[in-house]
């Protein structure tokens, strides 16, 4: 959600999924979670991406998948 808000592309979102004859807070309930655990390394990207694009930063991020 915080995506779509900082795109300024929340009510364009709702319209198209709304179109399609979906209600966009039950497609939101079944955002798969973004797993960063009880916080950490994880989370801390997270906030940094999240406050780079509301800023319109261009940032890049790597991404590490650990197979438990």
């Amino acid at each position: 959600m915080i995506q779509l808000l900082n795109l300024g592309l929340k009510d364009k979102y709702r319209s198209g999924v709304e179109e399609l004859g979906f209600n966009m807070e039950d497609l939101l309930e079944q955002e798969r979670d973004a797993a960063l655990g009880n916080g950490g390394l994880g989370r801390l990207a997270a906030c940094y991406l999240d406050s780079g694009a509301s800023q319109v930063l261009l940032l890049r991020s790597t991404c590490i998948i650990l197979n438990q």
